[in-house]
């Protein structure tokens, strides 16, 4: 299967094109080739990402998917919903595209963000989106461009509503990385505030989107994360565990009054429809795998 994979170069991209090169012929695209370092075997379209260049390139491809968009950053949220127009005309481009190009099978990855900051209960599909920022606002509109393509035309445009993303090779600022990487020194791990989030570790994402393409008559949204609910706490402790570190939890006492966020995912449609589960659904399995990837 040939399939065209946006945002290569980027986390997520990067992780799926190294773990499914060899399953998958796959074509990254991009504005820029130089940002992408990708196997000789790998085919590298610059594109404009206008409807007739992507039609070009998706021309000889059975799938497609798409990871680039607009990063929720401090600069972006304060820039409003004028940061992630591009975005939702790539993904407007990308989508007419794929239709003309008679490409049913689309992965896009959507985010938790689209729920509303707090519920007792795990969010489900079926419960009404209402995001805190724009970055979710966005995606939910791309969301409910996808279920109209599905709809009117026949597509199969899978949403994956993806958990909180971890990996040994974010962005250093990350909760998990400052506390993966002190716990590594034996540095304190400080706790601000008691949020409750859904993990998902970078290597299961990339099993989710195989298992989206690998469901071709299979359409609309899907959860995609462990499906349980970890505090800062928890998180801290799991790490100081696996690499048994002789860190300390320091609690800011000061951040933890007041109404904690609580986003959990209920995952059972993924299980049901796209055979997901995740292989990595402990915060020690995690720091486990990646200290094996050190060694």
């Amino acid at each position: 299967m040939k399939i065209a994979v946006t945002g290569a170069s980027g986390f997520v991209g990067r992780h799926f094109v190294s773990m499914y090169g060899d399953k998958y012929e796959i074509a990254a695209l991009t504005r820029d080739a130089s940002r992408i370092n990708v196997r000789p075997s790998f085919d590298v379209w610059e594109t404009d990402y206008s409807v007739d260049s992507l039609t070009e390139i998706l021309g000889d491809c059975d799938a497609v998917v798409h990871l680039a968009y607009a990063l929720a950053t401090k600069a972006n949220e304060e820039a409003g919903d004028a940061a992630y127009a591009p975005s939702e005309r790539m993904t407007e481009n990308l989508l007419a595209a794929a239709r003309s190009c008679g490409i049913t099978n689309v992965v896009f990855t959507s985010s938790r963000l689209v729920y509303p900051a707090y519920k007792e209960t795990p969010f489900t599909e079926h419960d009404e989106t209402a995001p805190i920022n724009c970055y979710g606002r966005s995606k939910v509109r791309m969301e409910d461009l996808c279920c109209r393509y599905n709809a009117e035309y026949g597509m199969h445009i899978k949403c994956l509503r993806l958990g909180q993303v971890v990996g040994d090779d974010m962005h250093a600022k990350t909760l998990f990385s400052v506390f993966f990487n002190n716990a590594k020194q034996g540095l304190p791990l400080r706790l601000i505030g008691s949020n409750v989030r859904d993990y998902i570790y970078i290597k299961d994402v990339c099993r989710g989107i195989d298992c989206a393409l690998s469901s071709p008559e299979c359409g609309g949204i899907f959860n995609i994360s462990m499906g349980t609910g970890t505090d800062n706490k928890a998180m801290a402790d799991g790490i100081i565990r696996a690499l048994a570190s002789s860190s300390t939890v320091e609690i800011d006492a000061a951040s933890q009054g007041g109404k904690a966020d609580r986003i959990v995912l209920d995952c059972s449609k993924a299980r049901e429809a796209l055979g997901f589960e995740c292989a990595f659904d402990t915060i020690e399995k995690i720091t486990g795998d990646i200290i094996d990837g050190y060694e």
